[in-house]
């Protein structure tokens, strides 16, 4: 989903308080961030994972690194955190709190949005399993190799019908990255079944109870299954954000969003150097929910100022969240997401000659697949993602 327009123009977004209408173009940069640190991430992997085991650096210098490469799993929370917030946009506007022409409209709308690139990029990525011969799939590094063998029944039924995360041995199966699509397709349902129902009828605090419970519920069958109780915050910092409900509005106008955003995550900061230099073993639900947290509570601030022109702490990283070059990378986000793993297995498979040393490997991986990452998803973007964009 691009930028969310609520703005007739950017000139209004410099007296906000003014302006009826605004633009969220902020949240593209959000996604724009994510996904280049996913790429980032995803090339850490290959260059540490080795066919030998896993490269250990110097004591410091591994846990520096850690600190700053060992967070792909936060950046998928922050994406869901995204979906959750968008999707329940135009339901906390709404007048009835229902979906735009209902649910089978809503299915069909993210049906449309979602599937087509899904598809497009699952042909490719099994094209590339097929071309590459057995002997040399090595050479297309450790995370492309992780979703072999590709050519299973299952496998791929799994992944036609998106449920390829109920199963360990299919979850990182064709194109690892993948698992999240299939989770986040269910939500879609979850939220158009039981979350909103549950929203409409008791409000913010008892859908989130509702989520969590039934995320645990079904967690024993689920990979990631606290991403629910991720999306469900996005959608109360849409509610709290845009609701007319006096108790609502007030919550919005009077916590602290700023200082308790700032104090959690300052928290997850800590949290992330100290499980780095191993003085603490962080859960990773306890992280993701906590991130998620701060995620919505830098949203709600973020938007509040451009609504309503409260002041806040956040105009610096509002800022380079606007930057021009982030909202268009996060306009084709997704296209990044389900290409840039082909791209980083034919660039490995292409060098396999000139791999050296693991910090040789990891600029000479940035360097080349970055750019060349960003563009095999903007020409995937423009023909397989924009034609199924809504307007």
């Amino acid at each position: 989903m691009s930028s969310i327009e609520l703005s007739q123009s950017s000139a209004e977004q410099l007296n906000p308080a003014k302006s009826t209408i605004i633009r969220l173009e902020y949240l593209d940069g959000m996604r724009g961030i994510a996904a280049l640190y996913v790429v980032l991430f995803h090339i850490y992997l290959d260059v540490i994972n080795t066919q030998s085991g896993i490269i250990q650096f110097p004591y410091l210098l591994n846990s520096i690194i850690e600190v700053f490469m060992s967070h792909g799993a936060s950046s998928v929370a922050i994406f869901i955190v995204l979906s959750g917030y968008c999707l329940m946009l135009p339901v906390a506007k709404s007048s009835d709190g229902k979906l735009r022409g209902g649910v089978v409209n809503y299915i069909q709308r993210r049906a449309r949005r979602i599937l087509p690139p899904y598809y497009a990029a699952l042909f490719f990525s099994l094209l590339l399993s097929a071309l590459v011969p057995a002997t040399l799939m090595s050479a297309t590094g450790w995370h492309w190799n992780s979703g072999q063998p590709a050519f299973t029944l299952d496998g791929i039924l799994s992944h036609l019908l998106l449920v390829h995360n109920l199963k360990g041995q299919w979850l990182f199966l064709i194109n690892p990255p993948m698992w999240s699509v299939a989770l986040e397709w269910q939500i879609y349902f979850v939220f158009a079944f039981l979350l909103l129902p549950v929203w409409r009828r008791f409000g913010i605090i008892p859908v989130l109870i509702v989520a969590s419970i039934f995320g645990a519920a079904i967690g024993f069958r689920i990979a990631h299954w606290w991403y629910i109780i991720l999306f469900t915050l996005g959608m109360i910092g849409a509610t709290i954000g845009f609701s007319k409900k006096p108790s609502l509005v007030n919550l919005k106008e009077r916590f602290p969003w700023d200082l308790v955003t700032i104090l959690l995550g300052g928290i997850w900061i800590s949290l992330v150097i100290a499980n780095a230099f191993d003085l603490v073993q962080v859960n990773i639900i306890f992280d993701d929910i906590l991130l998620g947290i701060v995620a919505t509570g830098l949203i709600i601030a973020c938007t509040r100022f451009l609504s309503e022109g409260i002041k806040t702490n956040f105009q610096g990283v509002l800022q380079i969240l606007e930057g021009r070059w982030l909202v268009k990378l996060g306009s084709f986000s997704y296209s990044l997401y389900l290409v840039h793993t082909i791209a980083i297995a034919l660039l490995q498979f292409t060098l396999k000659d000139a791999i050296r040393t693991p910090l040789f490997n990891f600029i000479l991986l940035s360097v080349l697949g970055l750019p060349l990452c960003l563009l095999s998803a903007y020409i995937f973007h423009i023909i397989f993602e924009k034609p199924f964009m809504s307007n």
